[in-house]
């Protein structure tokens, strides 16, 4: 077989590789369907591009990681956000850099096998102290 087709063969493969693990129902989102305190649908990343479609998209997978974090923007005091979650059922967090940031390292966090509490001093060591009266 001709090196070109090999590699052709095998760039198809990774596409396809990579589209699946993308795309995939992850087991937070398939836990996410009880105990959620937001309870609405994350808005489609298509409705967004770059880093802000990517925040989407990671809020959309690990729902029940995000769910009970705290957003350091004080979107929960200043909007009555549930959590972190709460900002990406609408357009808030197409419009704040640091819910953007907050729910990338926690997806991050996630794929490197960090457990939602880990996560949770991670995000709260990283973005800010522990304010009284967070969601938690």
């Amino acid at each position: 077989m001709p090196v070109k087709a090999i590699v052709s063969i095998l760039g198809t493969v990774a596409f396809v590789a990579g589209v699946f693990f993308i795309t995939r129902p992850g087991a937070d989102r398939e836990k996410a369907s009880g105990g959620l305190r937001e309870t609405r649908p994350v808005l489609a990343a298509g409705q967004f591009s770059g880093k802000t479609a990517m925040a989407y998209q990671y809020a959309a997978e690990i729902p029940v990681v995000i769910d009970r974090q705290f957003c350091y923007c004080y979107c929960e005091k200043n909007f009555n956000h549930k959590s972190l979650l709460t900002c990406f059922v609408g357009d808030h967090g197409a419009e704040c850099g640091i819910c953007q940031d907050e729910v990338i390292r926690s997806y991050e966090l996630r794929r490197s096998g960090a457990s939602i509490e880990e996560i949770k001093k991670a995000i709260d060591a990283e973005f800010g102290a522990n304010p009284a009266g967070h969601a938690g």
